[in-house]
């Protein structure tokens, strides 16, 4: 590849088409690798990026969008993509996603006027950084799936110190808005953007001593070597390192006596650290919820399922508890009962399976009467008592399974009406109407006397529903076969008329 420069542009290219390659970055930058990864998708053969920037615009949108155009990128590790060159890229239409400056300046704008604000459709990881920060000076704010609510603090406390670094850490384009933001805080807060670099143009190696004595050397990969080195007048003792003072200086620190894991193993799977860079990733899974506090040092884990019953218990039956987190809690079916379960549709149906001839002996839980309160029953011993009223008589045969009602008031008008016949004499009578039998009479006593209605005598007997005479009417015949006529007026007005025919 042949280039220049000119006016602050390079100008780049080749004859045929680039070769694939790897290439290690000296230093991480976003430019740099989304410039790298375009050059590499439709170059020959596989290129190999190391020490990449990480933005999400990055390594997830970028990706993502070259990808579906037909690219072939893939991400083997926190900073390493593996880029194997296509042909041609294909048209597609895609959304990029949300601006996180956009975002993290819309939260910061709300945190410094005591808004109340919600950012829909933003992934809130993206700008967890930032996230943390805000809560530092003291907002409040609530985290859902693509849901950002903020809710600016009415005192703005102070941060001592940030420092912008390239992702995921503090952005270099919201410090000016975190800048207007501590101008409001309660006492001093810091805001670094200084990176200290040393290096040689056309050497391999830098080095710092006195009188030709190396001793400080900073070697081509960055490693710092050094044989004397004081600093604040102190030359540091084995096992000390440097450190960030945090105010803008360095100093001697001794290592904490703390053991510390060279690989850390889950289940038959290590994970090893490759390099002194890398850096150890908790993701969590389904129905998982981490949420670290960089002001505390603390990771809290917790589970987002739903809520569940430990215990099950039945009035009058031993409690039923899980006491393992394998437990099973399993579903019995008892006399009449059928339990199908459907694991595609994640569905139980109980199902009863006793027939209509087997639930003879079901009962009403419930007795209902227009205009009164309903009878329910409570418990399955519970009685229904039927308690006779003025006028009412109540009889029960156990042997035939009969309830008798019995109307002991005096003859009265039902909603029948009343009974109009015509006797052979040409009178007529009339009998109000109630639940009692017309029955021919024999040789039978009449009306409670002594004397005998024969055979040459037609009488008609009104019988109560008990099988006692009611009502007694003789009713004089000339000869077998008189008739007679019954007239029978409904309450609705509508009137029946029978003939009845006496027999001997």
């Amino acid at each position: 590849m042949n280039y220049r420069i000119e006016k602050g542009y390079v100008h780049a290219f080749v004859k045929s088409k680039l070769n694939g390659s790897c290439i290690t970055f000296p230093k991480i930058s976003v430019g740099a690798t989304e410039n790298a990864i375009l050059a590499a998708t439709l170059a020959n053969g596989k290129t190999t990026l190391k020490n990449c920037a990480i933005e999400p615009e990055i390594k997830k949108d970028l990706t993502n969008f070259l990808n579906k155009a037909g690219a072939s990128i893939r991400w083997i590790g926190k900073r390493t993509v593996e880029i194997n060159g296509v042909k041609k890229l294909k048209k597609i239409s895609y959304s990029v996603m949300g601006d996180r400056i956009e975002c993290g300046t819309f939260c910061v704008a709300a945190a410094i006027s005591q808004g109340n604000l919600k950012i829909k459709g933003f992934d809130p990881k993206l700008i967890n950084t930032e996230l943390n920060l805000l809560k530092k000076v003291g907002a409040k704010i609530k985290i859902e799936q693509n849901l950002i609510s903020i809710i600016g603090p009415k005192k703005i406390k102070n941060i001592k110190f940030i420092k912008t670094r390239e992702y995921d850490g503090f952005p270099t384009d919201l410090q000016a808005q975190f800048m207007s933001l501590l101008c409001k805080a309660t006492g001093k807060s810091i805001i670094s953007d200084k990176t200290l670099s040393i290096g040689t143009t056309g050497q391999k190696e830098l080095h710092f001593g006195t009188n030709g004595t190396k001793w400080v050397k900073i070697t081509e990969s960055g490693f710092l070597d050094f044989q004397k080195l004081s600093i604040n007048g102190q030359q540091g003792t084995a096992g000390q390192y440097i450190r960030n003072t945090g105010n803008g200086g360095i100093e001697w620190a001794t290592l904490d006596s703390r053991n510390s894991f060279g690989k850390i193993t889950v289940g038959g799977t290590s994970l090893n650290s490759g390099s002194v860079g890398d850096t150890f990733t908790i993701a969590g899974g389904s129905n998982i919820t981490l949420t670290p506090d960089s002001s505390n040092n603390t990771l809290t884990i917790a589970a987002t399922q739903p809520n569940v019953f430990q215990n099950v218990a039945v009035s009058g039956q031993s409690t039923i508890s899980a006491d393992a987190s394998a437990d099973t809690f399993n579903f019995v079916a008892g006399t009449g009962i059928q339990i199908t379960t459907d694991a595609s549709t994640d569905t139980m149906t109980i199902t009863n399976t006793v027939t209509a001839a087997q639930a003879a002996d079901a009962v009403f839980k419930t007795l209902a009467v227009s205009g009164q309160s309903n009878v329910i029953a409570s418990s399955a011993t519970d009685t229904l008592s039927l308690a006779a009223g003025d006028g009412i008589s109540i009889s029960t045969n156990d042997s035939s399974k009969e309830i008798n009602y019995r109307v002991d008031a005096l003859p009265r008008l039902s909603k029948e009406g009343v009974l109009s016949f015509t006797n052979a004499d040409g009178t007529t009578n009339q009998l109000p109407l109630r639940n009692f039998f017309i029955n021919q009479s024999t040789s039978l006593p009449v009306n409670g006397g002594g004397s005998q209605v024969g055979q040459s005598t037609r009488a008609l007997r009104m019988l109560k529903s008990d099988g006692s005479t009611f009502k007694f009417m003789v009713m004089p015949a000339n000869s077998a076969g008189d008739g007679l006529v019954f007239t029978y007026t409904k309450a609705d007005g509508n009137t029946v008329t029978k003939d009845i025919t006496m027999v001997a």
